[in-house]
């Protein structure tokens, strides 16, 4: 799908406008812009939305975190295929 843009038709590159740093472990997940991943955190089957920042040792699981939130250092939040936990926007757990 990059390949269908024209760099004149972008104002900002496409790989400046969608910044994510990710330096742990992601499975099956989407993540929006402006996520961050540390070191050693994990995260599979979840929707991580823009300006999170999931900080080491955190494991993730059949979430969903809203925009601007925090996963603080060695925190675990697994929920269920059926049932995922859902982290509202802003919060700091």
């Amino acid at each position: 799908m990059f390949s269908a843009f024209r760099a004149a038709e972008l104002s900002t590159p496409m790989w400046k406008q969608a910044r994510m740093i990710i330096m742990g472990t992601v499975e099956d997940s989407i993540l929006f812009r402006d996520v961050t991943v540390e070191a050693g955190a994990v995260i599979k089957h979840a929707i991580i939305m823009q300006g999170t920042v999931v900080r080491s040792g955190a494991d993730i699981e059949y979430a969903i975190v809203d925009k601007d939130a925090e996963i603080t250092e060695d925190r675990t939040l697994i929920g269920a295929q059926t049932a995922p936990i859902i982290i509202p926007k802003g919060e700091k757990i």
